[in-house]
C-alpha cells in the first residue's frame, strides 16, 4: 500500500530509468563498469561517491570542469591586460580580443583542440566553439573580410562578438551563430599556421551549411532582433566560399535565399526600409539604414556577377516595376563622412543610371556596385544582340551601353584617391576596392564585344584594349604582399574574361 505522504509517481517500480544509448553515461561510471543515470550536472552514483569519483563529466560535448577552465583563462588575460596596460595609448584601456600578440603555443595547438572537439558537435551547428578558438578564427578572417561582402560594421562585429549571451540589449547582441559559423569558415580557410586538414575544413563548412540554411526557422536566431539582416550577411559569406571552391550551384543556392529575404523585407524600396530597418534592428538610426542599404546592394552585385557567367536571369530583376530599386546607391559602411549630396532617390535607381543620369554617389562601394550593373548588362547585350543581329532595338542598347561604360571608365577617380584607411582592419589600404571597379567596368566591355570578335576586327581590337587596360591597372598598383595573398572571387571573373581574349590572341597571331 502506498502511504499518504508518498505519490505514485515517487514509486521505482512505476518511474523505471530509461535504458541509457552508448556512450551516454559519464566518465567515471564508464570507467568502473557501473550503471550511469546520466543525471546533469551530476550522475546519481557521483553524487553518492563524490570523494572516491572526482568530477562527474560527460564525453559528448564540453564538460562544466573544461567550461570554467575556459572562462577562467579568459579572465586571466583581462585582468593582466587590466594591470599592464602598457601600449594602449588613451585614458580608457579597451580589451581586443583580435589582438595579433596572442601566445603563438596556443596558436599552433588550434588544429589538436579541434580533433577533440570535432566530434561532440558534429550535428550540433549552433553551438558555439570554445572561446579560444573562435577568438583565433575570427582574427584570421578579418583582414579579407570586406573582400568577400561583409557590408557590416566591423567595429560593431568585433565589439558584439565579446558579448557571451543575448540578455542584455544595451552592451550589444552577440552574432547569430550562422554568422559566427561562416566567419570561422573563412578563418581557417586564410589560418596558414597552423592550416588545417580537410576533414577539419569540412566539419567547418557542414556547420555553415547546416546553421544558414535553417537560420530563420531556429527560435533561438527569432529572438534576435538582427536575425534577418545577419542570416543575409552569412548567406553572402557562404555563397562566396562555395563559388571560391567552384560549388556554383551550391553558390547560386545562397544567393537566391539571401535575395528572397532582401525582396521580402523589403529592402529595395524606399518606402518599406524604415520599417524593415527597425525589425532588423529595434531601432531606426544611420548604423542601421547604411547597413540595410549595403546588405540590399550587395546581394545584388552578387547576384549580378555570378548570373553573368552562367547567363542566367538575375535573382533580383531590378528592371522590373515589383523589383525595382527605389534606394540610394551604397556608401562605404566603415567611412564616417558621407560622400553623396543627395541622401533620397525618387527611385528607379538603376534605370536612371542606365540611361545616363548623372548622380553624385562616388564612394567605393557604389562605384563597385554600378561596375557590377554594367557587367551583366553588357553579358545580356552581348549575348542577345548576337542572336539578332538585325534588330534595330538591340543596335541602339549596344552602343548606348557601350558608350555608357566608356563614360563611367573615363569618371572613375584615380587609384589611390578612393583608397581610404580601414582603421577597422589595423589602418591597411583598401587596394583591392579600386582595382575589382577598374578591371569589372573594362571586364564589361570586354563581354560586350566578345560575341562578334571572330568575325568583327573592330570587336578584337577593342576587346584586346580592354583587356591590356586590365593588366595595366594591375600593373600600377603597389599591394601589400600579405593583402594580395587572397585575390575576391569578383577579380576572378574578370581575370578570366582577359584570360579568354589572351588565348584567342595568341591563337591569331600564330595563325597570320
Amino acid at each position: 500500500m502506498i502511504s499518504n505522504d508518498e505519490s505514485p509517481s515517487q514509486s521505482p517500480s512505476s518511474n523505471p530509468v530509461a535504458p541509457l544509448y552508448k556512450g551516454k553515461a559519464c566518465t567515471n561510471c564508464r570507467r568502473r563498469k557501473i550503471k550511469c543515470d546520466a543525471a546533469k550536472p551530476i550522475c546519481g552514483p557521483c553524487t553518492r561517491s563524490r570523494a572516491a569519483f572526482g568530477d562527474c563529466e560527460y564525453s559528448n560535448g564540453w564538460t562544466t570542469t573544461q567550461q570554467l577552465e575556459d572562462k577562467i583563462a579568459f579572465l586571466e588575460n583581462r585582468l593582466s591586460e587590466l594591470l599592464n596596460p602598457s601600449g594602449v595609448s588613451g585614458s580608457v584601456a579597451l580589451y581586443d580580443p583580435f589582438e595579433q600578440s596572442r601566445g603563438q603555443s596556443s596558436v599552433e595547438n588550434v588544429p589538436q583542440d579541434l580533433d577533440i572537439i570535432m566530434q561532440p558537435l558534429a550535428g550540433k551547428p549552433f553551438e558555439d566553439l570554445p572561446i579560444n578558438l573562435s577568438i583565433v578564427l575570427v582574427h584570421d578572417s578579418l583582414p579579407h573580410i570586406r573582400k568577400l561582402g561583409f557590408f557590416l560594421s566591423i567595429d560593431k562585429f568585433t565589439r558584439s562578438i565579446q558579448v557571451s549571451d543575448y540578455s542584455n540589449l544595451q552592451e550589444g547582441l552577440r552574432p547569430i551563430q550562422p554568422l559566427l559559423n561562416t566567419i570561422y569558415l573563412w578563418g581557417a580557410h586564410f589560418s596558414s599556421s597552423p592550416a588545417y586538414s580537410p576533414d577539419q575544413m569540412s566539419f567547418f563548412l557542414n556547420r555553415a551549411i547546416q546553421s544558414v540554411s535553417s537560420s530563420l526557422s531556429t527560435p533561438g536566431n527569432r529572438d534576435h532582433p538582427q536575425a534577418v539582416i545577419q542570416t543575409i550577411q552569412a548567406s553572402v559569406l557562404l555563397a562566396n566560399y562555395l563559388f571560391c571552391h567552384g560549388r556554383l550551384l551550391e553558390g547560386r543556392y545562397h544567393v537566391a535565399s539571401a535575395s528572397s529575404l532582401i525582396l521580402s523585407f523589403g529592402l529595395n524600396k524606399l518606402g518599406t526600409a524604415a520599417a524593415s530597418t527597425r525589425i532588423l534592428l529595434q531601432g531606426d538610426n544611420v548604423d542601421a539604414d547604411r547597413e540595410a542599404t549595403s546588405a540590399m546592394w550587395t546581394v545584388i552585385a552578387l547576384s549580378n556577377l555570378w548570373t553573368a557567367v552562367d547567363r542566367l536571369p538575375p535573382d533580383i530583376a531590378y528592371m522590373t516595376e515589383e523589383m525595382g530599386i527605389d534606394m540610394p546607391w551604397p556608401e562605404d559602411i566603415d567611412s564616417s563622412v558621407s560622400n553623396q549630396e543627395n541622401e533620397v532617390t525618387t527611385g528607379r535607381t538603376i534605370q536612371k543610371f542606365l540611361n545616363g543620369v548623372s548622380d553624385t554617389a562616388v564612394s567605393n562601394s557604389a562605384l563597385y556596385i554600378k561596375s557590377s550593373i554594367l557587367y551583366q548588362q553588357a553579358t545580356v547585350i552581348g549575348t542577345r544582340y548576337k542572336e539578332e543581329p538585325g534588330s534595330s532595338g538591340m543596335l541602339r542598347s549596344f552602343l548606348s551601353l557601350d558608350a555608357l561604360i566608356q563614360k563611367f571608365i573615363s569618371n572613375l577617380p584615380p587609384i589611390g584617391q578612393n583608397q581610404n584607411q580601414d582603421e577597422s582592419l589595423g589602418g591597411s589600404i583598401r587596394w583591392h576596392d579600386p582595382i575589382r571597379i577598374y578591371t569589372l567596368a573594362h571586364a564589361a566591355r570586354i563581354r560586350l564585344y566578345l560575341p562578334f570578335v571572330d568575325f568583327n576586327e573592330t570587336s578584337f581590337t577593342q576587346v584586346v584594349e580592354s583587356a591590356r587596360s586590365i593588366v595595366g591597372v594591375l600593373s600600377s598598383v603597389n599591394t601589400d604582399p600579405d593583402q594580395a595573398q587572397f585575390i575576391d572571387p569578383v577579380l576572378g571573373v574578370s581575370f578570366d574574361s582577359v584570360s579568354v581574349l589572351t588565348v584567342q590572341e595568341i591563337i591569331r597571331y600564330l595563325h597570320r
